[in-house]
């Protein structure tokens, strides 16, 4: 007797990270193959810097390409160009990358229940806004875009890129570029129902006007789009120019702050305004702290983070996180090159009457032990620790990779 359809789905969806079993199954009767094609075929990633074959024709099958929701691409090449181009123009090589680009951008046509894009070393360099549009159709349905170290032709094909994807809720952008415009750009707004989150991150020393830029494009984006808005904000000393402004538009929708600051001593200069805006942060997260040798006006990023929290007043703040990185060297004594005695003073504000969680994330190089750590932090946070708030948590220090130091343009 055979079992009924959704309880031979149930049994199926039991097994989906088992793809010697899946494979097995697809092949039983046909009532198991959908099944098993759905996780089978959920996620598709494709190094195209490995090789210029593309994966099977797998994906030319509707049956097939249907199930695609999560998809990872690197090295995608550019958009084809149009076909009123002559091919007489173009050597062997151009021809052989052209026909390339068609059929890869071919396959992506296809696979119309994207709802993850990961584009990773992405040039969106000759392609025409038209040629992008073309595609509309797929990138529509996306709720979740993450780009990675993209090159666009201006600030405006990045916008207009964006555009395309209507139904976005998450957009994570990392190292993204674009020529320097001489004349302002007219940048062309987002037009979706919601973004829940979005994170901005780049390598310290980027360039400011794409900073710029991307806060303009940001600064389009409709205020009730952007409700209990989750927003990443690591670009460095770049992104803190630009900080105040950004708070001033989405401030008031804002939920979940993380934010990175990654120059150590020139923070304690910067003014910092907008923080007003935050009444309604629930959670926030300083990224990637680091210190140097405390000075009479330094104490690395430490005197940032003291200074934001004492303009800071939400009445809904519950959560404060600190991940923090060890310093390089083997410096002894900690608590010598490193004074928390204003984040104390600043978390046992009145202010703080709703926080219920302050917690430290320390990477561990193999020069700084844990032990040293949480004696640090405990002779440092003498006030914070007596509330029974505090925790600390141990992760291992991971460098950052070689092929991530330089851009790869």
């Amino acid at each position: 007797m055979w079992l009924p359809q959704d309880l031979i789905e149930e049994i199926i969806d039991h097994i989906s990270d088992d793809t010697a079993t899946l494979k097995a199954c697809s092949l039983v009767h046909r009532a198991c193959l959908d099944r098993c094609r759905f996780h089978l075929h959920s996620s598709f990633y494709y190094d195209f810097d490995c090789g210029p074959n593309l994966p099977p024709d797998l994906y030319a099958s509707p049956f097939t390409a249907r199930h695609v929701r999560r998809v990872h691409l690197v090295m995608i090449p550019d958009p084809p160009m149009d076909h009123r181009v002559s091919k007489r123009r173009l050597s062997v090589t151009a021809k052989r990358f052209e026909e390339h680009a068609r059929t890869t951008w071919s396959i992506l046509s296809r696979l119309t229940n994207i709802r993850h894009l990961t584009l990773e070393r992405f040039e969106c360099w000759r392609s025409k806004p038209h040629q992008i549009a073309k595609f509309s159709a797929v990138f529509g349905e996306i709720v979740e875009l993450n780009i990675i170290s993209a090159f666009f032709k201006s600030a405006r094909d990045f916008s207009q890129f964006l555009s395309l994807f209507r139904n976005l809720e998450k957009l994570q952008i990392t190292d993204v570029f674009w020529p320097e415009s001489i004349e302002p750009q007219i940048l062309i707004p987002w037009k979706g129902q919601i973004l829940r989150h979005i994170a901005i991150e780049s390598w310290p020393g980027y360039d400011p006007y794409v900073i710029r830029d991307i806060s303009k494009w940001f600064s389009q984006i409709p205020p009730k789009t952007l409700r209990n808005l989750e927003l990443t904000w690591g670009s460095g000393r770049e992104g803190l120019e630009v900080f105040p402004e950004l708070m001033s538009i989405c401030g008031a929708n804002l939920k979940h702050l993380r934010l990175q600051i990654g120059f150590g001593r020139e923070v304690y200069f910067m003014a910092l305004t907008g923080l007003e805006f935050l009444s309604q942060l629930e959670s926030l997260t300083f990224l990637s702290l680091c210190h140097e040798e405390k000075t009479q006006f330094c104490n690395g990023d430490y005197s940032y983070v003291s200074i934001f929290l004492d303009s800071l007043h939400s009445e809904n703040l519950s959560s404060i996180t600190f991940q923090c990185v060890p310093p390089v060297r083997d410096e002894g004594d900690l608590s010598k090159s490193l004074d928390l005695s204003a984040i104390d003073s600043a978390l046992s504000d009145p202010s703080f009457v709703t926080l219920k969680k302050i917690k430290f994330i320390v990477h561990l190089s193999t020069k700084i032990y844990k032990e040293e750590v949480e004696r640090c932090l405990r002779n440092g946070l003498p006030m914070s620790y007596e509330t029974g708030k505090v925790a600390v948590s141990f992760e291992d220090f991971k460098p950052i990779p070689d092929h991530m130091k330089s851009m790869w343009w």
